[in-house]
């Protein structure tokens, strides 16, 4: 039941991140032309454009939050727990990766200008998905999965899993 919950949380832990980095990239690309979008990715304002550098600290700090949590040791809970958080995690990030592909290709047509960002979780997980920060996660999550660390003597070896 542990070994569940731990997938199970990696998997939540996907969906907050890229949700989290789809909604900050968002509102990246509408600063940029001068448009402030709210939650559900609706136009709310126009203001001055601006580089997003919140929002570009806001991917940072998500990033390195969710590798500190995937690449903390098990402590006490083992490692077959952080394993399969890792897997769950990299699961749900690689589903999402390939929805967020099948809805912008589904998406995509001729320059719209007048189309926005898709509506809630659609627009979050798209803009997510295709964000660069996403996928350097994905890699070093997947890189987590296929070695393990364990110590021997006073050093740390890294062998395949």
């Amino acid at each position: 039941m542990k070994h569940a919950a731990s997938y199970a949380i990696g998997l939540a832990l996907s969906l907050v991140y890229v949700s989290l980095v789809g909604v900050l990239s968002i509102q990246i690309a509408g600063v940029a032309g001068g448009a402030v979008f709210d939650l559900s990715n609706t136009l709310t304002a126009v203001t001055e454009p601006n580089a997003g550098l919140l929002q570009l600290l806001g991917i940072a700090v998500a990033s390195g939050a969710v590798l500190w949590i995937l690449m903390r040791r098990g402590g006490t809970t083992g490692t077959d727990t952080q394993r399969l958080l890792r897997l769950g995690f990299g699961t749900g990030t690689l589903v999402q990766i390939a929805v967020g592909v099948a809805l912008l290709v589904g998406r995509f047509s001729v320059l719209d200008l007048n189309q926005g960002p898709a509506k809630w979780l659609e627009g979050w997980i798209t803009s997510g998905a295709s964000n660069s920060a996403v996928h350097v996660v994905f890699i070093v999550t997947v890189y987590l999965i296929v070695t393990r660390r364990r110590r021997t003597g006073g050093t740390a070896q890294t062998s395949p899993a």
